[in-house]
């Protein structure tokens, strides 16, 4: 788990499936959404967008932080707060 840039943050899953990694990143972005934070007795939610990418065994892991990246802003294109998983199609 690391910062990669401003907002943005990689977590790296070994020995890990594709429908593991989905889930392990949709729990992430339920327990942020149900989190509420007293901000000088404002109530604040916050929401996350998530995306996920496999490594195939050919790609380099700037390759595949690249295919999450692209992932992540489908997420946020597609209304934000929501895992979206890369795919080539």
């Amino acid at each position: 788990f690391g910062r990669t840039g401003g907002e943005d943050f990689c977590i790296l899953l070994q020995n890990t499936s594709k429908g593991g990694a989905k889930m392990f990143a949709k729990r992430i972005c339920e327990s942020i959404e149900d989190m509420q934070m007293d901000c000088n007795g404002n109530i604040i939610t916050i929401t996350v967008s998530i995306g996920v990418a496999a490594y195939d065994g050919e790609d380099t892991i700037d390759e595949v932080i690249n295919k999450s990246d692209i992932a992540l802003y489908e997420a946020k294109e597609n209304g934000r707060n929501q895992v979206i998983f890369y795919s080539k199609e």
